[in-house]
């Protein structure tokens, strides 16, 4: 899949407050709008390929332009931009997870189906998920997709989903992360849906052992199962949680800030007054599978 740069950084940057505190939403891509308030800032990808070694990551970089009616203000914006960006390691976007030390294994093979229920708190475009878990002898194919959810489980067919071979796994506990790659999902925000996990050519003796938690301690939702293959109507809730991982389009890191300058500019007519920007480069690497 081809990431939507322009909308993760846009995501991104709203949830840093000391850039929203000065432009609020006006972040826009590729310009500014016609008769658009001030202070606000545009930006664009420049290019980019997907790294020699890690196809997943792209590496473009970003023009901004941090516009204000002086050229202070201008740079205040530029400083609350530079420093959201600047020196980022490995941040998910909207990432939801459960990862705990204190855990134990359910089983999956056959009819018998496990899964998480997860609740969002804003939009997401699913990129990966993971789940922990060790094999008793040969389960087969396992298949992870993820659900909507009716009264806090499971319901209707798969969102998306994907496979990955379960007799190549660990044999032992406390098992293994398997990340999953997903060609992008998007989930609604605050809206509970759910992973959910098989091994349908498993047997009671050649299974995947799931790893959780015995105890509630994720509040936005816990694992169910079903004994029937996953209809409909099958579903039983527990009080318990299974340990995953949810993950968005993700920023691994801002390389550098390379150039700085304060433009004096007409945006659109010469009879309105002259407005400031700060021209300012990033070079960037996204996960986007």
């Amino acid at each position: 899949m081809t990431a939507d740069v322009n909308a993760i950084v846009r995501a991104y940057l709203l949830t840093q407050s000391d850039v929203t505190a000065l432009v609020g939403g006006r972040i826009y891509c590729p310009r500014l709008p016609e008769n658009a308030i001030m202070p606000a800032i545009g930006y664009r990808v420049r290019g980019g390929n997907s790294h020699a070694y890690i196809p997943p990551l792209v590496t473009p970089s970003i023009q901004f332009d941090c516009w204000a009616e002086s050229p202070i203000e201008a740079r205040e914006v530029y400083r609350a931009l530079y420093y959201a960006l600047q020196g980022l390691q490995n941040t998910p976007m909207g990432s939801i997870s459960l990862v705990t030390d204190v855990a134990t294994e359910e089983l999956c093979y056959g009819d018998v189906w496990q899964a998480q229920t997860f609740t969002t708190t804003h939009a997401l475009n699913v990129t990966a998920v993971r789940i922990k878990a060790y094999r008793s002898n040969t389960p087969g194919t396992v298949t992870v997709s993820i659900r909507a959810t009716t009264a806090g489980v499971p319901s209707g067919a798969d969102i998306a989903s994907a496979t990955f071979n379960g007799d190549a796994i660990v044999a032992a506990d406390p098992g293994e992360w398997i990340e999953l790659a997903f060609s992008g999902c998007p989930l609604a925000a605050a809206t509970q849906y759910a992973i959910v996990v098989r091994a349908p050519a498993g047997t009671l003796l050649n299974r995947l052992n799931l790893m959780y938690n015995p105890t509630d301690v994720y509040s936005g939702g816990s694992r169910a199962y079903s004994l029937t293959a996953g209809p409909d109507g099958s579903w039983t809730a527990t009080t318990d949680d299974c340990l995953f991982w949810v993950e968005d389009s993700t920023i691994y890191s801002t390389i550098m800030s390379a150039i700085e300058e304060v433009q004096g500019q007409d945006l659109m007519d010469v009879d309105i007054p002259k407005y400031f920007k700060v021209l300012t480069f990033f070079g960037i690497m996204i996960r986007a599978d």
